[in-house]
């Protein structure tokens, strides 16, 4: 990196922990949407992993129908 690109790079680190102080906080509306938002894609998360569980297990019982043993 060249001096001049390392001086730029310094400038803008310092702006931004300067501006850090004057970032605006979110509303307590968009914290709550995101806390549903993210309530939702856990919900979706964990259906499909559920999904994708039973899938597995009726697959592996019609292959241990298919061999013919008998509990």
């Amino acid at each position: 990196m060249n001096r001049t690109a390392l001086e730029e790079r310094e400038n803008i680190l310092k702006i931004m922990h300067d501006e850090m102080e004057n970032q605006p906080m979110a509303s307590q509306k968009t914290r709550d949407t995101y806390s549903a938002l993210h309530d939702a894609v856990e919900a979706y998360v964990n259906a499909t992993q559920e999904d994708a569980f039973y899938w597995g297990y009726m697959t592996a019982m019609k292959q241990y129908e298919k061999t013919g043993v008998v509990e």
